[in-house]
């Protein structure tokens, strides 16, 4: 699970402002984060910022770019805005399912299975 890949990370990794866009009618309590990543953090931080950002929410999207001029500011990404995230974590505890993904052209993986589908 992520949270085992934030063990030993700085909790504190520098972010850009996150946006939070809160989920309405269906989507309620479905808020998704974007925010900007430092370039030079360790990948594995991300991780320990989306859980932080997060909190205790059931269901947390979390969305990160290294370039902030990509980053958007809701769901209504561009192709390039969405081929430029650098980081993603979702959580979703009533399907039981957490997941961190990261940009491998941007930050390789041991594990493909950790990569952004291209």
């Amino acid at each position: 699970m992520p949270t085992e890949l934030a063990t030993g990370v700085d909790a504190n990794a520098a972010v850009g402002d996150a946006r939070v866009v809160v989920g309405a009618g269906e989507a309620t309590g479905r808020d998704t984060i974007y925010t900007q990543l430092d370039r030079r953090a360790a990948p594995e931080s991300f991780v320990t910022t989306a859980l932080r950002l997060c909190g205790e929410k059931p269901y947390c999207k979390f969305m990160g770019w290294t370039n902030p001029m990509l980053k958007p500011d809701s769901d209504a990404m561009s192709d390039t805005q969405r081929a430029a995230m650098t980081f993603s974590y979702l959580r979703d505890d009533k399907s039981g399912f957490e997941k961190a993904l990261w940009n491998c052209s941007e930050y390789k993986r041991d594990d493909v299975r950790q990569c952004m589908k291209r």
